[in-house]
């Protein structure tokens, strides 16, 4: 029987669309274009394309192609006019536009607070503003950090009459660094409330009966988890396995399972999604009642999903999970068959429609790219390898899961972690299965939870699977080179290993070997790319002072070598300037670190004199001028800056961040006296002196 192969672009409609969609996403987002501009174009699209069903059958034949790219363009303008709408700056009762003379504001949470170091953390709305004693409406979210005992915290739903203002989020104050304030603008929340109990008063309580309801199912999923599982790390990894929760889950932890290659396995991800999905319809396909009314298992089934991924926090995973599962049922159910491409494509396409900054979202693409690797390349990596024996062939099974998944991911892994784990495969295969026993004896303990006796019973088992999964990881993260850490990646590097990737593997699995040239080429470009900026990073003489707010923390770097000078509080605590801002950024290799002494300390790099001054300086002994070009004051030392000049005579006054706020504003005034150059890192960001 012959058998047509039919393009995917033919097969999924949807494929053809998001291209397009995703364009207009990332232009408007780039360049910012007026909303007029993009209705202009889209209008002459639509008028364009009416035009052609009064043209002759010869006539549009003849247009044919150019009717294709208009309708290629409409879809770019409705997905620019789409991401223009959902941007606040088009409300003009957006609050972050009118927060000037505002003495305080009413702000309604919309989350219950989590605890974040020593502050806990809320997402609200800002539904008014307070100016000259009259409320104007507003609207908008904003990050809201209290400073309360646990006990007297607000809860969701509640109206707050806040008398503080708003502070703007801290940008990327370092090279390399992660920018907050672009992550949070991403998800529609801009600016924070530092409030203190003095200056909070609730006015009432305003809660949505849906949010409600998921807030009280997440609270009641939360007891009965801390209830049965008591130890630390085991509670951790199972809030975080099952609602995606955090609070209790240990960084370390994390960080393991990170340079292991599983962290998908404690985020919240499709896989935790598919195996609810599956546990759901076995479920209701053992219940009688439903035998007789198949019509209400789909409503049943898409409210359950649904459910599970609000409880979770909403995520782009889960999102795009619940999404395509939702696809999926209403296919099978009305459809009796789907694509799983064009599944996958239109899930993506909705969801972007309603939140097109979804599109920069790190678990959004990490999910969607592991999802699309492994619908197009997880059958062929299978079918290169064939096992007589049905054990072995299980096992490559799921490794070609793994392979497949990771094979689509690790651009985007190393463009946004700067890292690569070596042993993801072994890792995967064991700790994938572990954690599907604990998610479904989890799902099962809180179904039952009502029952106690065999609840605790359930418990029992999933502390020790959970203690095997921990030890598993630990000692994986311990085997040599587990983790290649420190690799430069940038949107150039990103997009050149993808065209290495597609192309690679279409000769490999797909045997279409006129794609060999462009693969390679691409690989050659990729090299030369890495060729040139190494080249570039060699000719580099700079010192980077870098803002850290517990200790001081120094770069000297001479071409692709790099001297680190910090305190002792800011090694511990601050890995990041070596790591993220000189290897990555700089293709550096670090030569050695020197820690700083806490009194004075004095050294020349590339002819430059600088001179170090820490908290146990009381004050400076007048003698010679010594001529110098920088002087760094760290720990807010007890001196004055006309005393550093008679001294040292600099060039320029740099003030780290770790130094007193009131102590920087004094000294920044007394610089500005003496008409001396004075650089606030806590103000600025990192200075960088080339």
């Amino acid at each position: 029987m012959y058998s047509a192969h039919i393009p995917a672009w033919r097969a999924a409609p949807f494929f053809r669309l998001l291209p397009a969609f995703i364009t207009g996403i990332l232009i408007q987002t780039t360049f910012t274009i007026h909303f007029f501009y993009w209705a202009s174009f889209f209008l002459l699209g639509v008028i364009w394309t009416a035009l052609q069903n009064y043209l002759s059958i010869k006539q549009g034949i003849r247009f044919s192609k150019i009717t294709g790219l208009v309708i290629w363009a409409i879809i770019v303008c409705s997905s620019a006019l789409v991401t223009v709408l959902n941007s606040p700056d088009a409300n003009s009762n957006w609050f972050y536009k009118n927060t000037d003379s505002a003495s305080g504001g009413i702000i309604k949470l919309v989350e219950d607070p989590i605890r974040q170091g020593e502050k806990y953390r809320a997402i609200g709305e800002v539904i008014g503003l307070i100016k000259n004693r009259q409320i104007i409406a507003t609207s908008g979210k904003t990050f809201v950090y209290f400073t309360l005992h646990q006990n007297n915290l607000p809860q969701y739903g509640e109206l707050l009459l806040v008398r503080d203002t708003v502070h703007p989020l801290a940008q990327r104050l370092n090279p390399g660094g992660f920018n907050f304030a672009k992550y949070a603008s991403r998800k529609g929340i801009y600016g924070a409330w530092y409030i203190h109990e003095n200056n909070i008063h609730t006015l009432c309580k305003d809660k949505n009966l849906l949010q409600s309801f998921v807030n009280n199912s997440r609270i009641r999923i939360l007891k009965v988890l801390q209830h049965h599982l008591t130890d630390k790390n085991v509670l951790g990894i199972a809030e975080a396995l099952l609602i995606g929760y955090r609070e209790h889950l240990d960084k370390e932890v994390l960080q393991s399972y990170a340079n292991t290659g599983v962290v998908n396995v404690i985020a919240i991800s499709g896989l935790h999604l598919g195996l609810v999905y599956v546990v759901i319809k076995w479920i209701i396909h053992l219940l009688p009642v439903l035998k007789k009314r198949p019509k209400w298992k789909w409503p049943i089934i898409l409210f359950c999903l649904w459910w599970f991924a609000l409880v979770t926090g909403a995520s782009a995973s889960v999102l795009r999970s619940a999404t395509m599962f939702s696809f999926m049922l209403i296919g099978e159910t009305f459809f009796k068959s789907v694509g799983s491409k064009n599944v996958l494509t239109s899930s993506a396409f909705v969801l972007l429609a309603f939140q097109p900054l979804l599109l920069w979202d790190v678990g959004f693409l990490l999910s969607y790219g592991a999802v699309a690797g492994l619908i197009w390349w997880q059958q062929p990596i299978k079918r290169l390898l064939v096992f007589k024996k049905r054990w072995v062939q299980k096992i490559w099974e799921m490794t070609s899961v793994t392979i497949a998944a990771q094979l689509a991911v690790t651009p985007l892994c190393i463009y946004y972690f700067n890292q690569f784990p070596t042993w993801f495969l072994i890792a995967n295969l064991i700790i994938v299965p572990l954690a599907t026993i604990v998610l479904i004896s989890l799902l099962i303990m809180v179904l039952i939870s009502f029952i106690p006796p065999l609840a605790t019973t359930i418990s029992w088992p999933i502390k020790w699977l959970i203690n095997m999964m921990n030890g598993v990881i630990h000692s994986i993260e311990h085997w040599p080179l587990s983790t290649i850490s420190g690799i430069f990646s940038n949107e150039i590097t990103t997009l050149l290993l993808y065209g290495f990737i597609l192309l690679g593997t279409s000769v490999v699995l797909f045997k279409k070997n006129h794609y060999l040239l462009p693969s390679l080429s691409c690989l050659f470009l990729l090299s030369l790319y890495m060729s040139v900026k190494k080249a570039i990073a060699s000719a580099k003489n700079e010192i980077s002072i870098y803002n850290i707010r517990d200790g001081l923390s120094i770069d000297f770097i001479s071409g692709r070598t790099c001297t680190h000078l910090n305190t002792a509080s800011s090694a511990a605590n601050n890995p990041f300037p070596v790591e993220a801002a000189a290897r990555t950024i700089r293709l550096v290799e670090m030569q050695n670190q020197i820690s700083i002494k806490h009194k004075i300390t004095g050294l020349s790099f590339l002819k430059k004199q600088i001179i170090i001054i820490g908290p146990e300086v009381r004050r400076l002994r007048k003698g010679n001028p010594v001529q110098s070009d920088i002087v760094i004051l760290f720990g807010s030392p007890s001196i004055t800056i006309s005393q550093i000049v008679d001294v040292f005579n600099p060039h320029t006054m740099v003030l780290a961040a770790d130094n007193k706020k009131w102590k920087i504003e004094k000294w920044k005034s007394e610089c500005e006296d003496l008409h001396l150059r004075c650089i606030s890192i806590r103000d600025s960001g990192a200075y960088i002196f080339k």
